[in-house]
């Protein structure tokens, strides 16, 4: 077993060791966080096997769990947030591993506090032995999943009748979900959009004729001007593009960014769950294109310019020395989760990942080229140990 990155452990090889799951099942149990986990799987045979053992480690353990049934991660992140859930599991695989990751209330990741501490439970290896009279025992909420496909209907309020569209997904339990979404809201087969969503459900893309294709970034920023038009302030995670707050300020609305630790934004966290699934996202989207009369090629004309690049970098310094030291320099602003670097053309923001082990580059500008060169500018400076010039054009 190796722990692959924050939340997330990856079990590789062509035979199943059942001792690795069930080890982090009983570092799981003895958190704060871990006497009440949902467990879900993509329905593989291996992943329903290290399911079996975690679920085992777990009751002996004390903790109650909740069977949840076959799922893909956008749909378990509803299920753990439906059921208020303070710790849910998910399993998937390929060929010759499977990944166990495990998520935080709302089905967001853990934060650095449960984190920290599940990292101790994982290292100790005095853990208390098992009491056979106080095993946890394990109860079915596999019906939750017809409350995601309600929902997920739900995304538009109206019949979509005079649209057609399509979906392209290999994950068959999505493609199977959408297709049917699409007949019940009385759209058309057909070619005039077209949904690429991404395995996990958490990032699509549309085609359509007279504009190919729209990234995920993009389709978030048109819901957000729609919603922020329309009165309504969005919640969105960490790592959503900036250019979000620009558009919703021009809207005289307001974007939030949740964290796991903070629990203010929890209802609009839950209202504005099209902003971090994306099977709701394309609901939302088909929705707003009737609602408005507007193509999304014109739709998409009217946001502001802007392009985003990722990068992630292994690291072998004190990160929160390094942000520190950067923010002696007036361009860079400290931030909850990093640091903001704000150059003449765009910005890029820093943050911690695989519990600062690697560090997450997101670089934003007003074109993709720019967006690329700030983005190696960046790396330059962190693998220079974090000294900044961002006074220079990029």
């Amino acid at each position: 077993m190796e722990y692959e990155n924050d939340n997330i452990f990856l079990c590789k090889g062509k035979s199943l060791n059942s001792a690795d799951p069930a080890l982090i099942g009983k570092a799981l149990a003895s958190c704060g966080f871990g006497k009440r986990v949902g467990i879900s799987t993509d329905g593989g045979n291996f992943s329903k096997s290290l399911a079996y053992s975690l679920t085992g480690s777990l009751t002996a353990a004390s903790s109650q769990v909740w069977n949840l049934g076959d799922s893909f991660l956008s749909q378990f992140r509803f299920f753990v947030d439906f059921c208020s859930l303070p710790c849910g599991i998910f399993i998937s695989q390929n060929s010759f591993s499977a990944k166990i990751t495990v998520l935080g209330r709302y089905g967001l990741p853990l934060c650095t506090r449960e984190q920290r501490e599940l990292e101790k439970a994982l290292g100790d290896e005095n853990q208390k032995a098992t009491d056979i009279l106080s095993c946890g025992e394990v109860t079915d909420m596999t019906g939750v999943n017809m409350m995601y496909r309600r929902e997920l209907i739900r995304q538009s309020d109206s019949e979509l009748s005079e649209l057609s569209c399509g979906v392209k997904c290999e994950n068959r339990k999505i493609a199977m979900l959408m297709e049917d979404c699409f007949y019940k809201l009385g759209c058309k087969q057909g070619g005039e959009y077209t949904f690429k969503i991404n395995n996990d459900g958490t990032s699509v893309s549309v085609f359509s004729r007279d504009c190919g294709w729209i990234p995920n970034d993009r389709i978030l920023a048109v819901i957000t001007n729609y919603e922020t038009q329309n009165g309504r302030d969005i919640c969105v995670l960490p790592d959503a593009p900036l250019i979000l707050d620009k558009i919703a300020g021009a809207n005289g609305k307001k974007v939030i960014r949740f964290y796991a630790a903070d629990d203010r934004h929890a209802a609009l966290l839950n209202s504005s769950a099209f902003m971090r699934d994306a099977l709701f996202a394309s609901v939302k989207l088909l929705k707003i294109i009737e609602e408005t009369g507007k193509s999304l090629f014109r739709l998409n004309k009217e946001l502001p310019r802007f392009y985003v690049s990722k990068k992630r970098l292994s690291i072998d310094f004190d990160v929160e020395k390094g942000f520190s030291k950067m923010s002696e320099n007036p361009n860079v602003e400290l931030t909850r989760d990093g640091a903001l670097l704000s150059f003449p053309h765009g910005k890029v923001r820093l943050s911690s990942v695989k519990n600062g082990r690697e560090l997450s580059i997101i670089a934003e500008a007003v074109s993709y080229e720019i967006s690329k060169d700030l983005c190696k500018r960046a790396e330059q400076l962190c693998r220079n140990g974090l000294l900044t010039d961002t006074e220079k054009s990029p």
